[in-house]
């Protein structure tokens, strides 16, 4: 299984790297991903179609690194109840952030520093050291970025929800460091959540010439978004396929994680 999902979190940086020749391998990831979380819906699962879709989710949400006792260590936290059995054969059974998102997590680590990198770089002589950061910011900003919300837009939305379990479960300290962090990493992902297929509909349909025209310094920026949508045919209305999707994602989240006894047929 770990080799398994060795093999696509290495798809997913080659991707990163080549931008886009991985494209209808992630495609397909991300439908895989929507009909996986479905199981999260609450009803009664055999224990083989549990194992199944658990060990599934394992490859879909890149989690490649066992991370969940290094996370424990780091951030002291708290046990929590899942909010249904299903979440917790999912690999949900933790309402923090930071360890629903297991290796996912590390990406943003990893984004952080490249950004680091970029803001320090930009203050120095070297010509070596600016081919360097170059080459960082024409992967990570933003097509680098863009592709990567968009392929774990569902995972996200379900740890960002079972995150703000925090703010109302009694049982949780809220003053504890690690609650503080992991809630502030999920709200951050929520706002995230919820600005980006805002900016996909304002953002692109005002920018539709340029990507009629076929402007190479936006698509080097943001083709992930639009590359496999017909935009000469269909106009700015098809960028309310992306919206739909994310959209779609969301409100399913929301009602397995809220309103788990209203999904139970």
């Amino acid at each position: 299984m770990a080799a398994g999902s060795g093999l696509v979190f290495g798809n997913f940086l080659i991707n990163l790297l080549l931008q886009g020749s991985l494209q209808q391998l992630f495609s397909t990831i991300k439908k895989m991903q929507i009909l996986v979380h479905m199981a999260l819906v609450n009803v009664s699962l055999p224990a083989n179609a549990s194992m199944f879709f658990a060990y599934l989710l394992q490859i879909v949400a890149f989690d490649v690194v066992p991370t969940d006792n290094a996370y424990d260590t780091i951030f002291s936290f708290e046990e929590s109840k899942p909010v249904t059995t299903n979440f917790e054969l999912m690999g949900y059974e933790s309402v923090y952030a930071i360890r629903n998102l297991g290796s996912m997590f590390l990406i943003f680590i990893l984004a952080a520093m490249a950004g680091a990198f970029l803001a320090i770089s930009s203050i120095s002589k070297s010509a070596k050291v600016h081919e360097y950061r170059g080459m960082v910011k024409e992967r990570l900003f933003w097509n680098g970025i863009l592709s990567f919300l968009n392929e774990t837009y569902i995972i996200l939305c379900v740890s960002f929800m079972l995150n703000l379990q925090v703010l109302w479960d009694p049982e949780t300290p809220k003053s504890h460091g690690g609650t503080i962090f992991s809630l502030i990493i999920g709200i951050t992902i929520g706002i995230v959540l919820i600005a980006l297929p805002i900016f996909i509909a304002i953002y692109f349909p005002m920018n539709k010439d340029k990507i009629l025209e076929c402007d190479y310094e936006f698509k080097q920026k943001f083709g992930t978004v639009f590359e496999e949508l017909n935009v000469k045919r269909h106009g700015s209305a098809v960028f309310a396929l992306p919206v739909y999707t994310m959209a779609r994602s969301f409100i399913l989240s929301s009602t397995v994680v809220f309103l788990p006894q209203y999904s139970n047929f």
